[in-house]
Protein backbone atom coordinates (compact mmCIF):
# COMPACT_ATOMS: atom_id res chain seq x y z
CA UNK A 1 0.00 0.00 0.00
CA UNK A 2 1.37 3.41 -1.00
CA UNK A 3 2.24 5.66 1.92
CA UNK A 4 0.29 8.91 2.12
CA UNK A 5 1.50 12.46 2.49
CA UNK A 6 -0.28 15.70 3.34
CA UNK A 7 0.01 17.27 -0.07
CA UNK A 8 -1.49 14.33 -1.96
CA UNK A 9 -4.39 14.11 0.47
CA UNK A 10 -5.00 17.86 0.25
CA UNK A 11 -5.03 17.88 -3.53
CA UNK A 12 -7.43 14.94 -3.60
CA UNK A 13 -9.79 16.66 -1.17
CA UNK A 14 -9.63 20.04 -2.89
CA UNK A 15 -10.56 18.42 -6.21
CA UNK A 16 -13.59 16.87 -4.54
CA UNK A 17 -14.50 19.88 -2.40
CA UNK A 18 -12.98 23.22 -3.50
CA UNK A 19 -14.60 24.93 -0.48
CA UNK A 20 -11.83 23.40 1.64
CA UNK A 21 -8.91 24.82 -0.33
CA UNK A 22 -7.95 27.71 1.97
CA UNK A 23 -8.57 25.66 5.12
CA UNK A 24 -6.41 22.76 3.94
CA UNK A 25 -3.63 24.96 2.62
CA UNK A 26 -3.30 26.50 6.08
CA UNK A 27 -2.97 23.13 7.81
CA UNK A 28 -0.09 20.73 8.30
CA UNK A 29 0.04 17.51 10.29
CA UNK A 30 3.39 18.66 11.67
CA UNK A 31 1.73 21.56 13.49
CA UNK A 32 0.68 19.47 16.49
CA UNK A 33 3.83 18.52 18.33
CA UNK A 34 2.21 17.30 21.56
CA UNK A 35 2.71 13.57 21.95
CA UNK A 36 1.19 11.45 24.68
CA UNK A 37 1.10 7.77 25.46
CA UNK A 38 -2.14 6.08 24.39
CA UNK A 39 -3.24 5.78 28.02
CA UNK A 40 -2.67 9.47 28.71
CA UNK A 41 -4.27 10.46 25.40
CA UNK A 42 -7.47 8.52 26.16
CA UNK A 43 -7.74 9.82 29.72
CA UNK A 44 -7.09 13.36 28.49
CA UNK A 45 -9.94 13.06 26.00
CA UNK A 46 -12.26 11.82 28.77
CA UNK A 47 -11.27 14.83 30.89
CA UNK A 48 -12.24 17.08 27.96
CA UNK A 49 -15.72 15.64 27.53
CA UNK A 50 -18.32 18.44 27.49
CA UNK A 51 -15.77 21.04 28.58
CA UNK A 52 -14.22 24.01 26.82
CA UNK A 53 -10.65 23.56 25.66
CA UNK A 54 -9.39 25.96 28.33
CA UNK A 55 -11.22 24.20 31.18
CA UNK A 56 -10.02 20.77 30.02
CA UNK A 57 -6.43 22.00 29.77
CA UNK A 58 -6.58 23.42 33.30
CA UNK A 59 -7.80 20.14 34.79
CA UNK A 60 -5.28 18.10 32.81
CA UNK A 61 -2.46 20.37 33.98
CA UNK A 62 -3.58 20.02 37.60
CA UNK A 63 -3.60 16.25 37.16
CA UNK A 64 -0.08 16.12 35.76
CA UNK A 65 1.11 18.51 38.47
CA UNK A 66 -0.38 16.21 41.10
CA UNK A 67 1.02 12.95 39.73
CA UNK A 68 3.55 13.28 36.91
CA UNK A 69 3.54 14.40 33.26
CA UNK A 70 4.07 10.83 32.07
CA UNK A 71 1.54 9.26 34.41
CA UNK A 72 0.78 5.55 34.42
CA UNK A 73 -2.41 3.66 35.35
CA UNK A 74 -0.90 2.92 38.76
CA UNK A 75 -0.54 6.66 39.40
CA UNK A 76 -4.25 7.20 38.73
CA UNK A 77 -5.21 4.36 41.05
CA UNK A 78 -3.26 5.98 43.89
CA UNK A 79 -5.23 9.24 43.72
CA UNK A 80 -7.45 10.00 46.68
CA UNK A 81 -10.94 11.46 46.50
CA UNK A 82 -9.60 14.68 48.01
CA UNK A 83 -6.92 14.94 45.32
CA UNK A 84 -9.39 14.42 42.46
CA UNK A 85 -11.65 17.10 43.95
CA UNK A 86 -8.73 19.53 44.14
CA UNK A 87 -7.78 18.71 40.56
CA UNK A 88 -11.35 19.47 39.48
CA UNK A 89 -12.02 16.00 38.09
CA UNK A 90 -15.66 15.03 38.50
CA UNK A 91 -16.51 11.84 40.37
CA UNK A 92 -17.96 10.34 37.19
CA UNK A 93 -14.92 11.07 35.02
CA UNK A 94 -12.56 9.81 37.70
CA UNK A 95 -14.59 6.59 37.85
CA UNK A 96 -14.31 6.15 34.07
CA UNK A 97 -10.56 6.82 34.07
CA UNK A 98 -10.08 4.49 37.03
CA UNK A 99 -11.89 1.66 35.21
CA UNK A 100 -9.61 2.08 32.20
CA UNK A 101 -6.57 2.22 34.50
CA UNK A 102 -7.58 -1.04 36.17
CA UNK A 103 -8.07 -2.68 32.77
CA UNK A 104 -4.63 -1.59 31.51
CA UNK A 105 -3.00 -2.84 34.71
CA UNK A 106 -4.57 -6.25 34.03
CA UNK A 107 -3.76 -6.08 30.31
CA UNK A 108 -0.55 -4.06 29.77
CA UNK A 109 -0.64 -4.73 26.01
CA UNK A 110 -4.18 -3.41 25.61
CA UNK A 111 -3.33 -0.33 23.55
CA UNK A 112 -0.68 -2.14 21.53
CA UNK A 113 -3.20 -4.81 20.56
CA UNK A 114 -5.96 -2.26 20.03
CA UNK A 115 -4.01 -0.54 17.26
CA UNK A 116 -3.71 -3.81 15.35
CA UNK A 117 -7.45 -3.59 14.70
CA UNK A 118 -9.28 -1.57 12.05
CA UNK A 119 -10.48 1.92 13.00
CA UNK A 120 -14.05 0.68 13.22
CA UNK A 121 -13.10 -2.23 15.48
CA UNK A 122 -11.02 0.06 17.70
CA UNK A 123 -14.04 2.28 18.23
CA UNK A 124 -16.21 -0.74 18.99
CA UNK A 125 -13.72 -1.97 21.62
CA UNK A 126 -13.40 1.45 23.24
CA UNK A 127 -17.17 1.83 23.43
CA UNK A 128 -17.26 -1.20 25.75
CA UNK A 129 -15.76 0.98 28.51
CA UNK A 130 -18.23 2.87 30.68
CA UNK A 131 -17.84 6.59 30.08
CA UNK A 132 -16.39 6.19 26.58
CA UNK A 133 -18.93 7.33 24.02
CA UNK A 134 -18.70 7.65 20.26
CA UNK A 135 -17.10 11.12 20.44
CA UNK A 136 -14.36 10.02 22.85
CA UNK A 137 -13.61 6.82 20.93
CA UNK A 138 -13.58 8.66 17.60
CA UNK A 139 -11.21 11.39 18.81
CA UNK A 140 -8.79 8.79 20.18
CA UNK A 141 -8.68 6.78 16.95
CA UNK A 142 -8.41 9.91 14.79
CA UNK A 143 -5.46 11.16 16.81
CA UNK A 144 -3.67 7.87 16.21
CA UNK A 145 -4.39 7.83 12.50
CA UNK A 146 -5.04 11.17 10.84
CA UNK A 147 -5.64 9.42 7.52
CA UNK A 148 -8.57 7.42 8.89
CA UNK A 149 -12.12 8.05 7.75
CA UNK A 150 -13.81 9.10 10.99
CA UNK A 151 -16.12 11.98 11.84
CA UNK A 152 -16.72 12.61 15.59
CA UNK A 153 -20.44 13.31 15.61
CA UNK A 154 -21.46 15.78 18.29
CA UNK A 155 -18.26 17.82 18.27
CA UNK A 156 -19.43 21.39 18.89
CA UNK A 157 -16.41 23.07 17.30
CA UNK A 158 -16.65 21.06 14.09
CA UNK A 159 -20.37 21.73 13.88
CA UNK A 160 -19.75 25.47 14.25
CA UNK A 161 -16.98 25.61 11.61
CA UNK A 162 -18.97 23.51 9.14
CA UNK A 163 -21.98 25.82 9.50
CA UNK A 164 -19.79 28.86 8.84
CA UNK A 165 -17.75 27.32 6.00
CA UNK A 166 -20.71 25.85 4.13
CA UNK A 167 -23.19 28.60 5.11
CA UNK A 168 -25.68 26.19 6.67
CA UNK A 169 -28.46 27.43 8.95
CA UNK A 170 -29.00 25.72 12.30
CA UNK A 171 -32.39 24.41 11.22
CA UNK A 172 -30.90 22.68 8.16
CA UNK A 173 -27.71 21.40 9.78
CA UNK A 174 -28.78 17.88 10.75
CA UNK A 175 -30.23 17.28 7.28
CA UNK A 176 -27.18 18.56 5.40
CA UNK A 177 -24.30 17.37 7.60
CA UNK A 178 -23.90 13.89 6.10
CA UNK A 179 -24.05 15.29 2.57
CA UNK A 180 -21.12 17.57 3.42
CA UNK A 181 -18.89 15.06 5.18
CA UNK A 182 -19.54 12.26 2.66
CA UNK A 183 -17.57 14.30 0.12
CA UNK A 184 -14.49 13.97 2.36
CA UNK A 185 -14.31 10.16 2.03
CA UNK A 186 -11.93 8.48 2.73
CA UNK A 187 -10.14 11.26 4.66
CA UNK A 188 -12.75 12.63 7.06
CA UNK A 189 -10.30 12.64 9.96
CA UNK A 190 -7.81 14.76 8.03
CA UNK A 191 -10.47 17.35 7.21
CA UNK A 192 -11.63 17.42 10.83
CA UNK A 193 -8.08 18.15 12.00
CA UNK A 194 -7.84 20.95 9.42
CA UNK A 195 -11.16 22.42 10.57
CA UNK A 196 -10.07 22.40 14.23
CA UNK A 197 -6.85 24.13 13.19
CA UNK A 198 -8.84 26.69 11.21
CA UNK A 199 -11.04 27.40 14.20
CA UNK A 200 -8.14 27.73 16.65
CA UNK A 201 -5.80 29.79 14.49
CA UNK A 202 -8.01 31.76 12.12
CA UNK A 203 -11.70 31.91 13.03
CA UNK A 204 -11.26 32.90 16.66
CA UNK A 205 -8.80 35.61 15.62
CA UNK A 206 -11.03 37.02 12.92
Amino acid sequence: MKSLNDNEVKQYLIRKDPVLENILNNFSTTQNTEKFTDFIALTRIIIGQQLSGAAAKTIFTRLTDTVTENYQPSDILKLSEKQTTTIGLSAAKFKYIKLISEHVVRDPLFFENLKLESSEKQIEILLSFKGVGIWTASIFVMNNNIYSNIFPYGDATLNKVIKITYKIDDKDFELKLNDVISIWDPYKSFVCMALWNWNDNYLIKA
